[in-house]
């Protein structure tokens, strides 16, 4: 093969019900230029690794560990100057491959940290439309790794993800990126398709207590992060509000705690959902209070983690994104 003018880090975890498909699209919106696709399956036990070899791979690796390691150990085999990483249920548009010619170009030349935030499939769930598609405006100050686009000669000087981090590292390395000068551009016209953003409430959830561990793997990653010191509150501070109501038999205390909730995730929905209208405001709120409770019980999944002893609250793959 002929030096790619981009390498695609794919990791993979139990993805049989995408990578096949996933593979195909990616191929066909890259036939313009020659493209090095890895694929890094991360301990399946399904078909991934037989589709992936059969499904357009130019490589298979096998690396066990965090998700940061695994796309580091891609990233180690690229051929290519410029890298993108994407997950195996992301999938590239029409245009995205409009696009791409000239990002590639702009990012081997500058020192540009680009990609876009993965929009919400066209038959998206209501969770989908109100929660994920308002953060699809351009304007978000991280790259998601979900979909990443990057010089390789930049994250070699940055040093790759850190691989100590169980969640988060996109964050992490996209602030790295903006401290050593980079320019951090969420690229709206990069379009590609999330087909693994949680259905359900209940998926939400898992996917945010799993988020949340990020947050919690010391003392200091804990108080340095807005969202789990919040979620802490929120969780305890209604807990104890409705411990009171049942001791004192005042169920004032309760409900003063739920008010508390609420207006905090009211501003929380406020902050980040800017121009949205009155019903799209609302369930965001309730959502939030969703989202705080989840981030509140990390602490307990990463602190049963840390003992070796197995978390009630068990993540799919789909909310590992």
């Amino acid at each position: 093969m002929n030096k790619p003018a981009l390498t695609v880090v794919i990791p993979a975890f139990n993805e049989e019900r995408f990578i096949a498909r996933q593979l195909a699209t990616l191929r066909r919106h890259t036939a313009a230029f020659e493209t090095q696709v890895i694929v890094v399956d991360n301990g399946s036990s399904d078909r991934t690794v037989e589709l992936a070899r059969t499904g357009g791979a130019d490589l298979v690796l096998q690396e066990r560990g965090s998700v940061a390691a695994v796309r580091n150990a891609g990233a180690r085999q690229a051929a290519a100057d410029v890298l993108m990483f994407i997950d195996a249920d992301v999938f590239l548009t029409e245009a995205w491959a409009r696009r791409i010619g000239e990002v590639i170009d702009k990012v081997r030349c500058d020192r540009v940290l680009t990609g876009s935030w993965v929009s919400v499939p066209p038959d998206c769930t209501w969770l989908e439309r109100y929660w994920f598609k308002p953060l699809e405006h351009g304007r978000n100050t991280h790259m998601n790794s979900g979909h990443m686009i990057v010089s390789k000669a930049l994250f070699d000087e940055l040093g790759g993800f850190d691989a100590t981090l169980e969640t988060g590292e996109d964050f992490d390395f996209s602030m790295r990126a903006r401290a050593a000068g980079a320019t951090l551009i969420d690229d709206v016209a990069l379009k590609v398709i999330h087909e693994g953003y949680p259905k359900s409430v209940r998926e939400f959830m898992r996917r945010e207590v799993w988020h949340g561990t990020g947050d919690c793997q010391s003392v200091r990653t804990f108080f340095g992060s807005r969202v789990a010191v919040i979620g802490f509150l929120v969780l305890h501070g209604l807990v104890l509000g409705w411990a009171l109501s049942l001791l004192t038999h005042w169920p004032g205390w309760g409900w003063l705690a739920t008010v508390a909730v609420v207006g905090i995730s009211l501003l929380s929905s406020l902050y980040r959902y800017r121009r949205v209208d009155l019903r799209t405001r609302t369930i965001t709120t309730l959502l939030y209070v969703c989202y705080f409770l989840a981030r509140g019980l990390s602490l307990y999944a990463a602190a049963a983690r840390s003992n070796g002893t197995k978390s009630t609250v068990k993540v799919s793959p789909e909310a590992r994104h």
